[in-house]
């Protein structure tokens, strides 16, 4: 089957961070995992955008969770591409080692569709579906797509750091000293992701 942007859909989850990949590319859909706030339940960039997730975070009295998508949501996201003709659907996600929403996709499949653990998180996320894109519109094969998703795991590399070591403290990542210490010396680790996990 030569697959096209016509013909192929690709669905990713909002740790990819690209909020306006359907805007951009209407083969695309991100489905939203749950921010959890208390008992309230929130879809991440859906009901909750990231500058009130922030804002809410500053004076929240535990720090918020977040669920996976449940696999009726994955359903019913490939059930509506199906309709709209999409003979083949790439779901590229999150780390199943970070998430369960790898799972939660496998379990809704199908025939139609290709489940990936990404092992990686956010921005990595959607380069991947990008370089997937990029094939699309030339025209690719499945065996291609596998090819380059098993080279952008070998070879690709995420480094971050964070703002402020407050959360991290919070979480349990950290221990109230480190994080003292960290804060009066204005010392961030740099993290990345190894096999599908963070790490220093």
């Amino acid at each position: 089957m030569n697959l096209t942007r016509d013909n192929t859909a690709i669905v990713l989850d909002s740790t990819s961070d690209f909020p306006e990949a359907h805007d951009v590319h209407p083969n695309m859909r991100v489905v939203p995992l749950y921010v959890l706030f208390g008992d309230e339940s929130l879809k991440d960039g859906v009901e909750i955008e990231p500058a009130a997730f922030y804002e809410r975070l500053a004076t929240a009295p535990t720090l918020p969770t977040t669920r996976q998508p449940t696999p009726q949501d994955f359903a019913d996201c490939y059930q509506q591409l199906a309709g709209e003709g999409y003979e083949r659907i790439w779901s590229l996600h999150v780390s199943a080692k970070l998430s369960g929403t790898y799972q939660s996709a496998e379990l809704t499949g199908g025939d139609r569709v290709r489940v990936v653990d990404t092992e990686t998180a956010s921005l990595a996320d959607a380069m991947l579906a990008l370089a997937v894109q990029r094939r699309l519109t030339t025209g690719t094969t499945d065996e291609a797509v596998e090819k380059l998703i098993e080279r952008f795991k070998e070879t690709a590399g995420v480094v971050f750091t964070v703002g402020t070591l407050e959360y991290l403290q919070k979480g349990g990542r950290i221990g109230k000293g480190q994080a003292l210490a960290g804060s009066l010396l204005n010392v961030k680790p740099i993290l990345t992701i190894e096999d599908g996990l963070v790490e220093p």
